[in-house]
């Protein structure tokens, strides 16, 4: 029951972060192209590697810690590019995520 309850909400996470995010950020890379910015191409590819773990990763059980961590920077740049000087962040990793497997999406939530 427990089980059911976590993969529903995880379910429910995917369809609220999906519309809602792809949209605020397809603006911001429009945005980026109207002026021309060199941004632009990598912010297409940064976002298509978050709807590919949004997708086809979250519909595993685990994943790599370390794959999780790329595509959650990826997500964070594009926030990042999207609120530009209105967001103050700060990341910062140590330890070794080699082999290590989280639960998908855990670290969006």
């Amino acid at each position: 029951m427990e089980r059911a309850k976590a993969k529903a909400d995880l379910l429910n996470l995917r369809y609220q972060l999906q519309p809602h995010f792809l949209f605020n950020t397809i603006n911001s890379i429009d945005a980026l192209i109207l002026t021309k910015s060199d941004d632009a191409a990598e912010s297409i590819l940064k976002l298509s590697n978050v709807i590919c773990y949004i997708v086809e990763d979250s519909e595993n059980n685990v994943v790599l810690l370390s794959k999780a961590l790329f595509y959650i920077k990826g997500y964070m740049a594009l926030q990042l590019m999207r609120t530009a000087d209105s967001l103050d962040f700060y990341h910062h990793e140590t330890g070794n995520t080699e082999g290590e497997r989280i639960a998908p999406m855990i670290l969006l939530n």
